[in-house]
């Protein structure tokens, strides 16, 4: 059965039972659609009766999630070596009760934060850390989702990958992080804290790489990804592609 590769290059017109050769330029069109979010992921598979095909789908979901794929494109320390945070206390309160550990970010090409923090002695058993950000210092809105300084052992901890909100993307931000549910007894140690955040890929460059690539697939002369004979060489295709075939 012809893979989705076989259907760009054409080499699925010899194979019984035969699939349909992919038009090269419909769907370099639907890619840059699905990657400017036009279209979904069902209405290429659909247009292009990819459905059904086990190899045709496993492949086109890689390409997806290649366009899909995010990467943590900046970290902000906002806590070097460890400080115990005496007296950890319930309200919600500014990290070690102080403003010196503050910093401006514009996160408006951003779309994903967490917090990360190296907890060397646990706090209270619901003791958690969590940034806010604000736009003047006085009002403060939750910017991450909690990471836990009680229970468990000692050690590097995260949150969870959170949506920036909206409001935190209109400009400049002044960027907090804060403590609550201590219990003004437990004293946690609290060693580097940094905020991780998560940058879009550009789209439009994977885009054209998977249009250079299908477009040399699609001409056998091609010897980028064709050996001496005309004849596709997929291992090549994949590697340009990065994925696995």
């Amino acid at each position: 059965m012809a893979d989705l590769i076989d259907r760009i290059s054409g080499a699925s017109l010899g194979m019984i039972p035969a699939r349909p050769k992919i038009n090269l330029h419909r769907l370099l069109g639907a890619w840059n659609l699905y990657a400017t979010g036009y279209l979904t992921r069902l209405q290429i598979a659909d247009e292009f009766d990819i459905t059904g095909n086990t190899d045709e789908v496993r492949q086109a979901i890689q390409i997806a999630d290649k366009l899909d794929a995010r990467i943590a494109g900046l970290t902000v320390e906002l806590n070097i070596g460890n400080t115990t945070w005496t007296n950890m206390p319930a309200a919600v309160t500014e990290l070690f009760g102080l403003a010196h550990r503050r910093t401006i970010l514009y996160l408006g090409a951003c779309d994903q934060i967490r917090l990360v923090a190296r907890v060397s002695t646990i706090g209270a058993t619901n003791a958690v850390l969590f940034a806010q950000y604000s736009t003047d210092e006085t009002a403060w809105s939750t910017l991450t989702g909690n990471l836990a300084l009680g229970g468990g052992v000692a050690g590097t901890r995260k949150s969870s990958w959170a949506a920036i909100p909206a409001g935190a993307k209109t400009s400049d931000v002044f960027i907090r992080v804060v403590g609550q549910n201590g219990d003004a007894t437990a004293d946690p140690i609290i060693g580097n804290v940094s905020l991780q955040v998560s940058v879009p890929w550009d789209r439009s460059e994977y885009v054209a790489r998977v249009q250079g690539v299908m477009m040399a697939v699609e001409d056998h002369a091609d010897r980028l990804f064709h050996d001496v004979d005309g004849v596709l060489v997929k291992a090549a295709v994949y590697t340009a592609l990065g994925i696995a075939g």
